[in-house]
């Protein structure tokens, strides 16, 4: 097998990038690199690797504006009694004691929207 060569300053290291590219099966692929990340998907079909790209390059942009969007905001007044009461309620229905709620990360929603929005392409657009 051949070893190939970066040079790095004034030296140079081996690099083994090639035998990567050689273990994959036969297919299409689409390869996006971000500073830290290379992400890898297989099975591209050739006609919709724009989409495929697309969706790469805005799932952070579109994960940081759901995470603005989605940011619980202080109420201006505090809670009527009626309201305190039905908390209350709820955390005795929970188990009582500290009652949390949670909610999916920015990122697994943008992920869920565009695999939607390509299925809904792929659908025909229906």
């Amino acid at each position: 097998m051949t070893t190939y060569y970066e040079k790095r300053g004034r030296r140079y290291h081996p690099v083994a990038e090639h035998m990567t590219r050689d273990a994959l099966p036969e297919g299409h692929y689409l390869v996006t690199v971000k500073p830290g990340v290379t992400s890898w998907t297989r099975d591209v079909t050739p006609d919709t690797a724009a989409l495929k790209a697309a969706q790469k390059m805005v799932v952070d942009e579109l994960a940081k504006w759901i995470y603005e969007a989605g940011q619980a905001r202080p109420t201006s007044t505090p809670l009527t009694p009626e309201q305190k009461t039905a908390w209350e309620a709820c955390q005795a229905a929970h188990g009582g004691g500290p009652f949390y709620l949670t909610f999916p990360a920015a990122q697994d929603i943008a992920k869920k929207f565009l695999e939607r929005l390509e299925g809904k392409l792929g659908d025909g657009g229906g």
